[in-house]
């Protein structure tokens, strides 16, 4: 990835190398009992500032523990990724 910007409604903007680009949507899962304890507040409550980022130097952006790989193809075929 290139770039992730945090979005409001708890979704992120991704651009890839190859420039396919969309969102992430991550409302549904963040609200999801089954991660109850394991994402901080500000993260659940839809402020994904906190927890998106961009390593200096790095070409891969990360968030947590999303696999970018997954979010690609699905952004690619689809232009988004939602996690439920």
């Amino acid at each position: 990835m290139t770039s992730v910007a945090a979005l409001p409604d708890a979704r992120l903007h991704v651009v890839f190398v190859d420039g396919t680009n969309g969102e992430v949507h991550l409302k549904s899962f963040l609200n999801s009992p089954t991660i109850n304890g394991t994402v901080r507040g500000s993260t659940r409550s839809g402020d994904l500032r906190s927890g998106a980022s961009h390593p200096r130097g790095s070409s891969v952006a990360e968030w947590g523990r999303l696999g970018t790989d997954t979010m690609y193809d699905a952004i690619r075929e689809h232009g988004v990724w939602v996690l439920d």
